[in-house]
C-alpha cells in the first residue's frame, strides 16, 4: 500500500520533489504526476504534497473505480457550498480507462475535471497520478489532452529516488522507533532494490516483514533489524511472493480453491498481457465464496497479511506488484485468461442489459456472443451472481422459443406442401387434359414461342462460358420465366439451363466476425472489402476473400463503416460515443470523441480531409482528418433536447460545403450548407415515419432518402422538390 498523509513523518526522500510540486501548484492549477507503477507516484502527492497543502486548502481524493463521474460531482456540489477553493486529487487516474467501461461517463468525467482546473471562476487545483502506460489514452480525449499541453509545466515524471534518498526512506521510519540496523544492512537492501524499476511496494513490504520477523516475532526485545531476518524473509524480492506462499498453503484444500477464485476476480486484462487489479464489491464474491462464513475467514487471514485490502463496500489486491511478483497467481492468470475474458464480457453483457435498456429482450444475448458464453459455463461452472443468473437464463429461454417457433413453421410448411402436392396431383391431370387440345388449336403460335425461348438459352450459355455468371443467371431467369408462360419445357430446354443455373457458383463468402455483421463497404479502388460487427471488430478482406487485417478498438457495437474518396483510409461509427480512424493496412489513425450518445453514420468529404458524424445525440459534429480535431457542431436546437436522433449523414460527392442528414424521428430531410455561419439547415421535406438513411447519387444531383415505412424519395436538389416515391420494401 502507498503512504497515507497521516504517516507524513515516516516519508522520506522526496523533498525535492515536493518542493517541485509545490511551486508549479503555486503557478498552475493542474498537474499530472506520472511514472510506471510502483514507483512512489501515490505516496508522493499522499505523504508528501498533501499534508503540507492541507495547512491552507482543504482536500479532496479519491480513485475513479467504475462510476467516476457521480463522485467528482459529489465532491464538487459539496465544495460550492463551502465556497472555499481546495485540491482535488485523483489517484490511479489510469482507472478512468481501465474500470469505467461508460463511454459516455468517461467523456464527461473528464471533461468536469478539465473545467474544475481551468475555469477562471474557480481556484481548484486539480493533481492527478497516472501510471506512464496510460499517457497515450489521454490523448484521444481534447480536454485532457488540452490541459496537459498547456503553456505552464502540468506534468512531473515521478523519478527513481536518488541512492541518498533510497536509504534515507529505508532507515528513517526505524530510527523514528528507536531501532537500528545491523551494519552493512542498509546497503545491501538498498543494492537490491537501486535502479530496480516499480520495486517501491515491494520495500515497504519487505521493510515491514522485516520488522515483524526481528522485532515484533524476535522475543529477545532488542530493537535491532538484522541481516539473518532479511535472509529470513527473502530479501525484498522474494518478501511478497514468500509470505503469499505461506498464507495460501495454511489454508485447507476448500479455501485454497476460493483464494484461487478470489484473486481472479480482483484482476482486470487489459490489451495483450496487460493485468491490473480492479476493486469488487462483496456481494460479487460472496456468490463464489461456498458460504459467509468462508468469505470472511479468508479475506480476513489475506487482509491480516497486509495481501488485499478492505473497506466496508468493496475488496482489492494490496500491492500491485503481487500480479507480476508472486509466481503462483501468473500461473493462474495465464491459465485462466480466457476464462476471465468470458467473465468480464458476461458482467458488461448484463450491465449493459440492467443499466442501458432496462432488461429489455432486446439486449439478451444471441448467436455467437451466446453460444460462446454457455460453453464457457458448461465448461468452467462458475457462481453467478443472481442478475447474471437470469439474464443468461432469459437469453437461453429466448434461444429455446426461436428455435421451437422454427421447429413448428417447419412443421406447417411441410403440411402446407403436401396439401398442394395432393392439389397439384388433381391439377396436373386435369392440366393434361387441356393441354392436348390446346396443342392442337395454337401449334403455330407456341413453335414460336419455343424459337424465342431457344433464343433466351442461347444467350444464357454464351455469357456463361464467357465467364459472365451473374449476366447468365439473369437471363436464365428470364427464359424460365418464358416457359412457365407457355406452359413448361422439355428436357431439350431445361438441360443447359439446368446447366447454367447450377453452375453459377458463389463467389466468396467472408467469414470471421464472431457477431452478427452491422456493415460493409467497398474501398473506392474495389480492392478491399470492409466488414464491421457487432464484436466490436472491423475486418478487411481482398476481393479473394482472404482476410487481410482485424482492427480492434471500439467498445461497443459498430454501427456503420465509411472508406475516404481517396481510399487511405476507412471511418467507423459506435454505439460507443466514438468515431475511430484507420489506416488501410489496419492501424488506428485517430479516435473521434465528443458525442454524448450512439454514433450512427459517418461520412467522408470529397476530399477526405473532413469527416462527418451523426448521432443519438441530436447532433452531426465535423473533424478533421489529419489531426482528429473537432471543427464544428451542427445541431438545431430541438435536437439537443435528446428527443431526435440523427440516423444518417452525407456529404455532397461534388461539394464539401453540402451535407445531407434525415432525423428520428420526424423523419425530416435536410440540407445543411457549411459555408454559411448559420447552423440552421434547409428542409427538403418529411417521410411519414422516422427517415434512417440518405444518399446522394454520383454527380450529386439527386438525393435519396429512405425511411422506416420502407419507402424511399427522390429529391431533385437543383429546385429542392420531390422527384417522387419508390414502395416496395418492408422495412428500410
Amino acid at each position: 500500500c502507498s503512504f497515507e498523509q497521516e504517516q507524513e513523518k515516516y516519508f522520506c526522500g522526496r523533498e525535492t520533489a515536493i518542493r517541485l510540486l509545490l511551486d508549479r501548484l503555486s503557478e498552475g492549477r493542474f498537474i499530472a504526476a506520472i511514472g510506471p507503477s510502483g514507483c512512489g507516484k501515490s505516496s508522493l502527492i499522499k505523504a508528501g504534497l498533501l499534508p503540507q497543502l492541507m495547512r491552507e486548502w482543504g482536500i479532496e481524493r479519491f480513485t475513479p473505480g467504475k462510476h467516476p463521474l457521480s463522485t467528482l460531482v459529489e465532491i464538487i456540489e459539496r465544495q460550492n457550498q463551502h465556497n472555499q477553493p481546495f485540491v482535488l486529487f485523483i489517484d490511479q487516474f489510469e482507472e478512468v480507462f481501465t474500470l469505467c467501461e461508460n463511454e459516455a461517463e468517461r467523456q464527461s468525467f473528464i471533461e468536469l475535471m478539465a473545467n474544475e482546473a481551468t475555469n477562471i471562476d474557480k481556484k481548484t487545483r486539480v493533481i492527478v497520478a497516472i501510471r506512464t502506460d496510460f499517457l497515450d489514452r489521454c490523448a484521444a480525449y481534447p480536454a485532457a489532452a488540452k490541459l496537459i499541453n498547456r503553456n505552464q509545466p502540468t506534468t512531473y515524471v515521478v523519478t527513481p529516488l536518488s541512492r541518498e534518498g533510497l536509504e534515507e526512506a529505508i532507515e528513517t521510519p526505524a530510527k523514528l522507533h528507536g531501532a537500528t540496523f545491523e551494519r552493512g544492512l542498509v546497503s545491501q537492501i538498498a543494492d537490491d532494490v537501486d535502479e530496480q524499476p516499480g520495486a517501491l511496494p515491494l520495500l515497504q513490504y519487505a521493510l515491514k516483514e522485516l520488522w515483524r520477523v526481528c522485532i515484533e516475532e524476535s522475543g529477545t526485545g532488542e530493537l535491532l533489524l538484522t541481516k539473518k531476518g532479511y535472509e529470513q524473509i527473502g530479501g525484498v524480492k522474494g518478501a511478497l511472493e514468500k509470505q503469499a506462499n505461506i498464507v495460501y498453503k495454511g489454508f485447507v484444500a476448500s479455501d485454497q480453491t476460493f483464494v484461487r477464485q478470489l484473486f481472479i476476480e480482483l484482476v482486470q486484462l487489459g490489451e495483450g498481457t496487460e493485468v491490473t487489479r480492479r476493486r469488487v464489491r462483496w456481494e460479487r464474491l460472496e456468490a463464489i465464496a461456498d458460504s459467509i462464513n468462508q468469505l470472511r475467514r479468508v479475506v480476513g487471514m489475506l487482509a491480516d497479511r497486509r495481501l488485499i485490502v478492505t473497506d466496508e463496500q468493496t475488496v482489492e489486491v494490496a500491492h500491485e506488484a503481487l500480479l507480476s511478483e508472486w509466481s503462483l497467481l501468473r500461473n493462474w492468470i495465464e491459465e485462466d485468461r480466457e476464462s476471465i475474458r468470458l467473465r468480464r464480457r458476461l458482467e458488461a453483457y448484463c450491465r449493459e442489459w440492467q443499466e442501458t435498456f432496462k432488461k429489455s429482450d432486446d439486449a439478451l444475448l444471441t448467436g455467437a456472443r451466446l453460444a460462446a458464453i454457455v460453453e464457457w459455463k458448461d465448461k468452467n461452472q462458475p457462481k453467478l451472481l443472481a442478475e447474471e443468473e437470469e439474464f443468461l437464463n432469459k437469453s437461453l429461454a429466448r434461444r429455446d422459443r426461436e428455435i421451437k417457433e422454427k421447429i413448428e413453421a417447419a412443421k406447417r410448411e411441410e403440411k402446407q406442401r403436401t396439401k398442394f402436392a395432393i392439389a397439384a396431383g388433381v391439377l396436373v391431370s386435369f392440366v393434361l387434359g387441356l393441354g392436348l387440345l390446346a396443342q392442337r388449336l395454337d401449334a403455330q403460335r407456341r413453335e414460336r414461342e419455343a424459337i424465342a425461348v431457344g433464343a433466351l438459352i442461347s444467350n444464357a450459355q454464351q455469357l456463361f462460358n464467357t465467364n459472365n455468371q451473374l449476366e447468365a443467371l439473369i437471363a436464365s431467369v428470364d427464359a424460365l420465366k418464358q416457359l412457365k408462360q407457355i406452359g413448361g419445357g422439355d428436357a431439350n430446354t431445361l438441360t443447359p439451363l439446368r446447366a447454367v443455373i447450377y453452375g453459377v457458383e458463389e463467389r466468396n463468402r467472408l467469414e470471421g466476425h464472431t457477431g452478427e455483421v452491422t456493415g460493409v463497404s467497398f474501398s473506392p479502388d474495389g480492392s478491399i472489402i470492409a466488414s464491421a460487427s457487432t464484436d466490436k471488430s472491423l475486418k478487411l478482406w481482398n476481393v479473394k476473400g482472404q482476410l487481410l487485417y482485424t482492427l480492434s478498438g471500439h467498445k461497443h457495437w459498430i454501427w456503420n463503416i465509411r472508406f475516404s474518396p481517396d481510399a487511405k483510409m476507412l471511418a467507423s461509427a459506435s454505439i460507443d460515443g466514438t468515431v475511430k480512424l484507420w489506416s488501410i493496412k489496419g492501424k488506428i489513425i485517430h479516435t473521434l470523441v465528443g458525442h454524448k450518445s450512439f454514433v450512427y453514420d459517418v461520412s467522408f468529404s470529397p476530399d477526405s480531409r473532413i469527416v462527418a458524424s451523426a448521432s443519438k445525440d441530436g447532433t452531426i459534429k465535423l473533424w478533421s482528418t489529419t489531426n482528429g480535431k473537432l471543427l464544428r457542431t451542427l445541431g438545431n436546437k430541438i435536437y439537443l433536447k435528446g428527443e431526435y436522433r440523427i440516423y444518417s449523414v452525407e456529404f455532397s460527392p461534388i461539394d464539401s460545403g453540402v451535407i445531407a442528414s434525415v432525423n428520428y424521428p420526424d423523419g425530416d430531410v435536410q440540407l445543411w450548407n457549411l459555408k454559411q455561419p448559420n447552423d440552421s439547415p434547409k428542409l427538403l421535406g418529411k417521410h411519414r415515419t422516422s427517415g434512417n438513411l440518405v444518399r446522394f447519387s454520383h454527380d450529386g444531383s439527386i438525393l435519396a432518402s429512405g425511411s422506416s415505412d420502407g419507402y424511399v424519395k427522390l429529391w431533385n436538389l437543383k429546385n429542392g422538390k420531390l422527384i417522387g416515391e419508390i414502395n416496395g420494401h418492408n422495412y428500410t
